[in-house]
């Protein structure tokens, strides 16, 4: 089973900021003073109350160190633990497995420069899926297939490292070609969160997927509760 919790930090309030703040082990904690805006901040303390959820959730109550692979991919060392991280607009989310995982939340913004990337690094059918309808939906078109490209590329762990054209989305059927066009055993998961956030994981082909919200109250009341 993978799961993916989603948490709106928009409701999170000055008291539970501080409360997340002190709840944060003290990299973390830096990370969050570095940030310049309170809502960076914000997204960053509550992705870590995240991680601290679903590590309790598969029975370790501990603190662990967050480790990075050779290509950046952050990960905990916890065997049968696979996780992935994303925060954008007033959503933070993890999704987690017993295997590779792959998670990206944006925002659903009408952008003239959004659609420019798409026209410049997408392949010609993710373009015919975001302009089927001209530019009447191209917004929320954009950010499914971005979603679903940023996710297999986190899945892969490769970031920036693989060019965003040399491979393909179907959101629509959840799949993933590579650049020969074969398709992927991988699944595609997009949901719209709310009229402004869309979410898409990706993960092994027959993995089944939970997505559930969570509030700030309940992560706070795990971290008192230890």
């Amino acid at each position: 089973m993978l799961f993916v919790d989603c948490l709106d930090v928009s409701r999170i309030s000055e008291t539970q900021l501080r409360q997340l703040y002190f709840a944060a082990d003290e990299e973390r904690r830096a990370r969050a003073d570095r940030y310049g805006r309170r809502e960076e901040a914000v997204r960053c303390l509550a992705a870590g109350a995240l991680l601290r959820h679903a590590l309790r959730r598969c029975g370790r109550a501990e603190p662990m160190p967050l480790l990075k692979g050779a290509e950046g991919k952050p990960y905990v060392a916890l065997p049968d633990f696979c996780f992935n991280l994303s925060h954008g607009g007033d959503f933070a989310v993890i999704a987690y497995s017993d295997r590779e995982v792959g998670v990206d939340v944006e925002t659903v913004e009408p952008s003239e420069h959004r659609l420019r990337v798409s026209r410049r690094f997408f392949t010609d059918a993710e373009q015919e899926e975001i302009f089927a309808e001209g530019e009447a939906n191209a917004a929320l078109r954009f950010a499914r297939v971005w979603t679903a490209k940023e996710a297999y590329v986190k899945y892969v762990g490769c970031g920036l490292m693989v060019p965003l054209d040399s491979f393909s989305v179907d959101v629509a059927r959840g799949y993933v070609r590579n650049a020969a066009g074969i398709v992927q055993p991988l699944r595609l998961q997009t949901v719209s969160l709310d009229e402004r956030h869309v979410l898409t994981v990706c993960a092994e082909a027959k993995e089944d997927i939970c997505i559930e919200r969570l509030s700030s109250a309940v992560l706070l009341a795990e971290d008192a509760a230890l």
